[in-house]
């Protein structure tokens, strides 16, 4: 019996989640305002550097915090700083501007917890910029278990991430779907969990535009959606089967 939705969050709950370049653009407000002088091109280091951030933390699944992505760009860039402008530009980064709902997720939200299933979410995150938008946007009372991996240190495709939230959800396996937009990350690491995937063929855009989203023919899902409101005849389907 179907019992829980769990989402990804960047390229499904959030249209958008991370721009290296509004990220650099954040940063460097914070050097403005201490007169902290920065070469032009820091947004293409910034770029580059957390790139190389995002395929060492895929390779070895293990996470790199985001402090220690802008402090290396910082460096990099031979930039003057010290800690009090670096948790400033954490602060700013945090309150993810870049960050952008989709649409229709608040009104998808709401159908789902008017059918009785619990909501989850698993979102491979540096920092916790994921949860600052779940709180402005008024997202955050939907959940019942927000999984972030830079509080469990696991990242997706690691299947245990995926039972982390089975288990404060409260839930087995075969009682969730779990929807993704990264075939090789989401749903993987998902169906190696033993749980039903839904894959959002319209993923993150700065994804997108770097190939990470491109399907995968030997990673095939139970489903696929172009928009959050696709999913609700699934849930209903899936809830009549049972």
């Amino acid at each position: 019996m179907l019992k829980a939705i769990i989402f990804d969050f960047g390229g499904v709950i959030s249209a958008s989640c991370w721009d290296p370049y509004e990220v650099a653009e954040l940063i460097t407000k914070v050097l403005k305002k201490y007169d902290v002088k920065y070469p032009d091109n820091f947004p293409e280091i910034f770029r580059e550097v957390s790139d190389k951030a995002f395929e060492e933390m895929d390779r070895t699944g293990i996470e790199i915090p985001l402090k220690e992505t802008v402090r290396q760009a910082l460096e990099k860039a031979n930039i003057d700083f010290d800690e009090l402008i670096l948790e400033e530009a954490l602060e700013l980064i945090r309150d993810a501007p870049f960050c952008i709902p989709r649409p229709e997720v608040k009104e998808v939200l709401k159908k789902i917890k008017s059918l009785g299933l619990k909501i989850g979410l698993i979102s491979n995150t540096p920092d916790v910029h994921p949860f600052r938008m779940l709180l402005r946007e008024e997202l955050y009372n939907f959940f019942d278990a927000i999984i972030l991996s830079c509080w469990t240190k696991i990242r997706k495709p690691n299947p245990e991430i995926f039972r982390i939230a089975l288990r404060k959800l409260k839930v087995n396996a075969n009682e969730a779907i779990f929807v993704g937009d990264i075939p090789g990350m989401d749903i993987a690491g998902a169906k190696a969990a033993g749980i039903k995937t839904v894959l959002m063929r319209i993923g993150e855009p700065y994804w997108v535009m770097k190939g990470v989203t491109r399907k995968d023919q030997n990673i095939m899902p139970d489903y696929e959606i172009d928009t959050l409101m696709d999913l609700i005849p699934i849930i209903e389907r899936e809830i009549k089967e049972k």
